[in-house]
């Protein structure tokens, strides 16, 4: 795999800290429509908040995958 130089570097992480344009909260669970069982018990609420930890968990996975990609401080770029 061949190494990014700084320069790239930069403007790889400039890329990916850029928002997304436009973001529907649980799009998803709203395409799926109305849940076919009437209960007591709100069964969207529940699958939107294990939605949320999902993608939680996911943010912190990718940002520590950004991490380990970085060169440690004393350590040049050497790539060519």
């Amino acid at each position: 795999m061949a190494k990014l130089t700084k320069k790239q570097l930069t403007k790889l992480k400039e890329l990916q800290h850029v928002p997304p344009p436009h973001h529907v909260s649980h799009a998803l669970l709203r395409r799926l429509g109305p849940p076919p069982l009437k209960g007591k018990f709100p069964l969207v609420g529940l699958l939107a908040s294990i939605y949320d930890s999902v993608a939680e968990y996911a943010v912190k996975l990718r940002d520590r995958a950004e991490h380990i990609d970085e060169p440690d401080e004393g350590e040049e770029d050497t790539a060519t």
